[in-house]
């Protein structure tokens, strides 16, 4: 594979990014859309073509193309489901680039030899999924592709997963609506209930903040059902703790803050630990010997609990208590209470969503505020200091560091620090060090890491910093540097899309500081 020309960012293509609006209410059109952009910004000569990938099933799923006479279903059938430059990209989850495909090994398809390809760009569109595809921008003629324009495709098919993620999270919601407006409609023969969920629908159109939402189920169902108690949490399973808290019923007073330790150990802890909603209807040896003491002393009887599961993640559970010595929970009314239970998990996801699309703009703004910026910078120094004030304000991070090196004679030419401490790290030494002599980000969530030494792990204690990510900055194969993220101890962990952002930071600062020392050298 080829390496890219270095090359800085174009400013306009940036603009033309940022102002970008994919839809992602019609898959294909999406497809059309994202295809029609790759053409046009990088100035393809043939065309551009995305294709999209079932990773459980491992087929090819849909494609779209702006190549003279290819239709979508021959790029959707044509291409090979194992072996083959697609599926290599796939695997390797990096791009692939071949300037001139007569004289590149391994690059004689079908489809490279039908429609003419001599020069190709292909950049994996990942989510946390997994890849969901390959977008390709193909050239008729041999192409040198720059470092810019490699940034741009990787950042045009990080636009493309957070579309295609969101499409498909519509038609699963609509989905989900339909399937639960069946359900009430079954239940219609008791009307306060049909009445209670319509008045909770209607009343979750309109948007606002999350616990606000809870709080108008949590009071639907204790007027339809006559509950004693209802709570409704939402956890953080990765960090073990209780998000949010809502109550309601006639015994909401009686109900006080529940820690996630306190959740895992009752019945909820079986619910969530099977993906299944649970009635019970006196102690339970699913509980257990002191959540059933518990209950017996809070004097609760029938209860449901609804665990809300959006795909594979966990919003919240909704659980629903009667006193003891109260009628169990009929079928009908157990069928409500999911039903409401979904309408709390639409809500969430619907802020989720939103959250996560404010976030990608943010994102997107921050990056284009960057590389505008770094274009203007000629001091290698400035430069850095530029890079780890965007790092703590894009990821975001307490503190960043990073350091431009010389492998060969072990020296350090310039560091920079932002965040709450001024001192900086051995470059050389812990994982800051492993980052240097290899080619991967690295991911630590404590100073107990494997990678670090004693003296990088007594450092990082210090310095009070707990996890941590890390990113070498490498042009055309040389090691340039690299750059460090952290939290204060305690803080969140950083996960595979801080890595990304990074890693777009990084694009950028190897590009300009290539670009600073071809302007020194001429």
């Amino acid at each position: 594979m080829n390496q890219p020309q270095p090359r800085v960012q174009d400013p306009g293509r940036l603009m033309a990014l940022a102002s970008l609006e994919l839809v992602p209410g019609d898959p294909q059109r999406l497809l059309d859309q994202i295809a029609g952009v790759a053409t046009a910004l990088l100035s393809a000569t043939l065309g551009a073509s995305v294709i999209t990938w079932n990773p459980q099933t491992e087929e090819y799923v849909t494609a779209a193309s702006t190549v003279p006479g290819q239709e979508r279903r021959a790029v959707a059938t044509s291409v090979r489901r194992t072996g083959g430059m697609t599926r290599a990209i796939i695997d390797s989850r990096r791009p692939m680039i071949v300037t001139d495909t007569t004289t590149s090994e391994g690059n004689n398809g079908r489809l490279i030899d039908e429609y003419g390809i001599r020069a190709f760009v292909g950049v994996p569109i990942m989510s946390e999924e997994g890849v969901l595809g390959v977008l390709y921008v193909l050239d008729s003629e041999p192409r040198e592709y720059d470092a810019g324009e490699l940034a741009f495709m990787e950042t045009l098919a990080s636009r493309a997963a957070s579309a295609m993620g969101t499409a498909a999270y519509i038609q699963e919601l609509e989905s989900t609506s339909t399937e639960h407006r069946d359900t009430v409609f079954r239940a219609r023969d008791d009307r306060k209930r049909a009445d209670a969920v319509a008045r909770v629908a209607n009343a979750l159109m309109t948007v606002h903040e999350p616990e606000e939402d809870l709080r108008v189920v949590a009071d639907g169902i204790g007027q339809a059902l006559r509950a004693d108690r209802v709570i409704l949490v939402t956890v953080d399973m990765i960090q073990r703790k209780v998000l949010h808290q809502v109550v309601g019923g006639r015994e909401a007073h009686q109900i006080g803050p529940l820690s996630y330790e306190q959740l895992m150990d009752g019945l909820t802890g079986w619910a969530i630990g099977n993906r299944v909603g649970v009635t019970s209807n006196e102690p339970d040896t699913r509980e257990s010997e002191a959540a059933r003491q518990t209950r017996v002393d809070e004097g609760s009887g029938p209860m449901v609990i609804v665990p809300m599961f959006f795909t594979d993640r966990l919003a919240g559970t909704l659980t629903v208590i009667r006193g003891v010595g109260k009628p169990p929970f009929s079928q009908p009314e157990s069928a409500t209470i999911e039903v409401m239970a979904s309408q709390a998990k639409l809500a969430l996801e619907r802020h989720r969503l939103m959250a996560i699309t404010r976030q990608s703009l943010e994102e997107t703004e921050s990056l284009l505020e960057t590389a505008v910026n770094l274009m203007t910078i000629t001091d290698p120094a400035v430069m850095l200091k530029s890079i780890v004030e965007a790092t703590t304000a894009a990821l975001p991070a307490d503190m960043a560091e990073a350091h431009l090196v010389d492998t060969a004679t072990q020296s350090v030419h310039h560091s920079a620090v932002a965040g709450y401490t001024d001192s900086l790290s051995d470059p050389w030494d812990g994982l800051l060090g492993a980052a240097l002599r290899g080619s991967e980000g690295v991911l630590s969530s404590s100073p107990d890491d494997p990678g670090e030494s004693d003296p990088s792990r007594a450092a990082r204690v210090e310095r009070g910093i707990g996890p941590v990510a890390v990113m070498p900055i490498r042009a055309r194969g040389q090691v340039l540097g690299v750059l460090l993220a952290g939290n204060k101890e305690g803080g969140a962990p950083f996960d595979d899309h801080d890595l990304d952002l990074m890693a777009a930071l990084v694009s950028m600062a190897s590009a300009a500081i290539t670009n600073v020392r071809l302007l020194a050298e001429n």
